[in-house]
């Protein structure tokens, strides 16, 4: 059995969008859970896609949305990533149709690609 094959059998992955400006804290201190402005429910998480498409579909409709919104506020355009990330026997509940959502911190070493959009 070839090991890498095997790790990538164990591994869950879903994805997280977001600012390349935000990206040293996220090094840092992690992905914190949050709750959007915007957001009508009252639970507090990090919100991922469960899949890359998922994560497009959004940028192109509802997430890209906002993020022209935010743009506009704040009077220049962000540079936006694409995190892949490794949930494995991380507390993760599902969200949306499309989305999780996990409760706890997700730690830097859990981010295991960076993607420009």
């Amino acid at each position: 059995m070839n090991f890498g094959n095997w790790l990538k059998d164990q591994q869950k992955l879903a994805y997280h969008i977001t600012f390349k400006h935000l990206l040293p804290s996220i090094q840092n201190k992690g992905l914190l859970p949050n709750k959007p402005e915007d957001y009508a429910g009252e639970l507090k998480g990090v919100f991922l896609f469960k899949t890359i498409d998922d994560a497009e579909n959004a940028l192109t409709n509802w997430l890209g949305e906002r993020i022209e919104d935010l743009e506009e506020k704040a009077g220049f355009e962000f540079e936006e990533l694409l995190l892949t990330i490794d949930i494995s026997n991380l507390n993760c509940i599902n969200g949306a149709g499309y989305e999780l959502v996990c409760l706890n911190v997700i730690p830097p070493n859990r981010i295991i690609n960076i993607t420009p959009i």
